[in-house]
């Protein structure tokens, strides 16, 4: 079964089954969210849209501080929170304005986004859940303190990754000798003890010739 994406009822119902609730013309993208990685079929998020981009919002817990989706109240709580105002969010994910962080060794994704409101305390990540980069959590940052609403940065990694350094250990060549060193046994020779001379003799017998 194909899943194409289309930009009308009747071509959706000619070339595939469309597995979209939203307006067919804005959300039959089923192929380019799989492309992405993206879950088609998880349940409702919540997104911001911050400078022609989609961010992530989620309930801020306050075990480890971790994140979760936000159940319904919750939903309409957040609704209710930024309801007017020239803040945009999103019920829904924009493909078009899904834009993975460009990441190098020493500028790595590893921040988020703390959100304090009077009500509840959030997370953003990037739209697919994922760390930021620096430059884009302090923009997003701003943003929010620019219309008065409590934000700071989070680490949740290190800025740069460790460069790992080797010990090599020193190349012999197939031909060259490693010269050997050998310590010599001091040998103590006792001048009163009798040469044994023409037979063998037990270990014990030894001992009981060395002991005068």
């Amino acid at each position: 079964m194909s899943f194409a994406c289309c930009s009308s009822y009747k071509q959706c119902s000619r070339e595939g089954m469309c597995v979209s609730k939203h307006e067919h013309r804005e959300e039959c993208d089923y192929q380019k969210k799989l492309a992405k990685g993206l879950n088609f079929f998880k349940g409702k998020e919540l997104y911001f849209e911050i400078d022609g981009r989609m961010f992530h919002v989620g309930k801020r817990g306050d075990y480890h501080r971790d994140t979760r989706s936000l159940n319904q109240q919750e939903r309409e709580t957040f609704k209710q929170q930024f309801k007017e105002g020239s803040i945009i969010w999103q019920e829904r994910m924009l493909i078009e304005k899904c834009i993975d962080e460009k990441v190098s060794d020493t500028d790595r994704a590893v921040c988020r986004v703390f959100l304090s409101t009077e009500k509840e305390k959030y997370n953003i990540h990037n739209y697919n859940g994922r760390a930021l980069t620096e430059k884009t959590a302090f923009m997003i940052r701003d943003f929010f303190r620019n219309h008065d609403i409590g934000a700071a940065v989070e680490y949740v990694g290190s800025k740069a990754s460790k460069t790992v350094v080797k010990s090599e250990a020193p190349q012999v060549k197939a031909d060259q000798k490693i010269p050997e060193t050998r310590k010599k046994a001091e040998v103590r020779i006792d001048p009163k003890a009798e040469p044994i001379i023409g037979k063998q003799i037990s270990f014990d017998d030894f001992l009981a010739s060395m002991v005068c």
